[in-house]
């Protein structure tokens, strides 16, 4: 069977036939076997107890069965190692896989080339995952997974995976196994899925245009104004789509098959959804609110609160439910989406809560026909790189700690120190000079307050704080 019908076809992931196909797209030709188990002494001498506790079926350390070394394909000068792991956490949670990656991956270890599946209790999610490092950093590419879901992600990047592998054999160079990962590792590539997802956005904001809001010049009285709106609607529309993956928003509320349901799908339900129930503590809600929604939590932002010109309750202003059914049924629902927002040292291959922003930022780009200038260049709306952030952060934190470890440690140790230091900010693994003052800089940690008074789209320095030591 094809890795599509694999995933496609069960409501429970078969796990040995999709990861040998999937080994074998690898461009692996040795066979997978299930038998080899990790010894576990080397597991807990690779992991340690408690990253242990976070395997399925682990009764004692001596029964563990579930860390496999699958498979193996061995070069003149390196090795590429498969491993399979079945983890309790049903959520396969991106600090779970983390801590266990990295945790192999570190010192003497860091010469391996490493590709894993995780996959939880229920068999319901397997995550391809792919660990390296780039200078000191220790990175993560992640591809999910779902049972019974094939998503466009899948193909875009299974194509490029087929693309660097179709001519295998004429190319010697990746036959050895380091080569082979480089391109993998490669082809594991996030642009690919946000440039595709990006450009269908974009030619459903051009028909909302063009076609939906050129009939409501009574009250869109200009190009701008109709630009506005729309950037608004489907901003509007894709923080839903994540409320729906965190299982805020139901299905029948928000999906193509819930557009049929409605002879007016945003007058009936969209329009109440944003400004009545979103926008509006449950207490101060109307009488009319549809059963589906009334009981929604009241969200206190302001990207629900109607603008002059969202005329809500102006019957003029008609959007067809072709429209939200081509949006939902062409393109949000045939990309996965995660609500874990990607790193630049660990990137999970789906539409994270960042493209929201880049949205945004991006069709505000648009030029005005009239001005020539754009809606972005005009607001002063401008989107900073995730790296740029994370840079950011790192500096701060390094001289935040260096600054204030200087009363603790002794003086013939101050340059030792802040080295380890920036290593431990930028690799997130502490450095034996440091284990004696770990504590402290636990208590420096905790104590440390952010003011970002420039928050966009949430991936923000505030926030990157946080992801740094949690």
């Amino acid at each position: 069977m094809s890795i599509k019908e694999l995933i496609s076809n069960t409501n429970k992931l078969p796990v040995k036939e999709l990861c040998s196909a999937l080994i074998e797209k690898f461009g692996v030709r040795q066979s997978v076997t299930w038998d080899s188990v990790l010894p576990h002494e080397q597991q807990q001498s690779l992991f340690g107890g408690e990253i242990l506790r976070l395997i399925a079926e682990h009764p004692t350390l001596a029964n563990q069965k579930e860390i496999r070394p699958i498979c193996l394909m061995k070069g003149d000068i390196s090795q590429l190692l498969f491993f399979y792991v079945q983890l309790k956490d049903n959520k396969l949670s991106k600090a779970v896989i983390e801590r266990i990656t990295r945790k192999f991956i570190g010192g003497a270890a860091a010469d391996r080339y490493i590709i894993w599946f995780f996959s939880n209790k229920e068999v319901e999610t397997l995550k391809v995952v792919i660990s390296g490092k780039e200078g000191k950093k220790i990175k993560l590419k992640t591809l999910p997974l779902e049972a019974g879901q094939w998503f466009k992600t899948y193909d875009l990047i299974l194509d490029e995976v087929k693309r660097r592998f179709n001519n295998y054999y004429f190319f010697p160079t990746l036959k050895e196994p380091s080569e082979l990962w480089k391109a993998l590792w490669e082809a594991f590539d996030i642009s690919i899925v946000n440039k595709n997802f990006y450009a269908e956005i974009k030619a459903v904001f051009d028909s909302l245009i063009k076609e939906e809001l050129s009939k409501c010049r009574e009250i869109l009285r200009d190009e701008n104004e109709s630009v506005q709106f729309a950037i608004r609607l489907i901003g509007r529309i894709i923080f839903c789509w994540f409320l729906k993956r965190k299982g805020i928003i139901a299905d029948d509320v928000l999906s193509a098959k819930a557009v049929g349901t409605q002879n007016n799908y945003y007058r009936n339900l969209m329009e109440k959804l944003f400004f009545d129930v979103l926008n509006t503590p449950e207490n101060e809600r109307g009488k009319y609110i549809p059963n589906l929604i009334k009981h929604y939590p009241f969200l206190n932002g302001g990207l629900f609160e109607p603008h002059d010109n969202d005329y809500k309750g102006n019957w003029i202003l008609q959007i067809s439910n072709d429209w939200f059914t081509n949006l939902f049924s062409n393109t949000l629902e045939r990309y996965n989406f995660t609500v874990d927002e990607n790193s630049s040292v660990s990137a999970e291959i789906a539409i994270d809560p960042e493209m929201l922003g880049r949205i945004f930022e991006n069709l505000l780009a648009e030029q005005n026909p009239e001005t020539g200038e754009s809606a972005r260049k005009s607001t002063g709306s401008f989107y900073t790189p995730r790296e740029i952030v994370d840079a950011m952060v790192e500096d701060s934190l390094i001289a935040y700690l260096q600054t204030n470890i200087v009363d603790i440690i002794q003086e013939n140790q101050a340059t030792s120190i802040n080295e380890a230091i920036e290593d431990f900010v930028r690799t997130s693994g502490l450095p034996e000079i440091l284990k004696p003052y770990s504590k402290d800089l636990l208590k420096l940690l905790n104590s440390i307050k952010v003011l970002d008074p420039a928050s966009g789209s949430g991936d923000s320095p505030s926030v990157c704080f946080k992801k740094l030591w949690h």
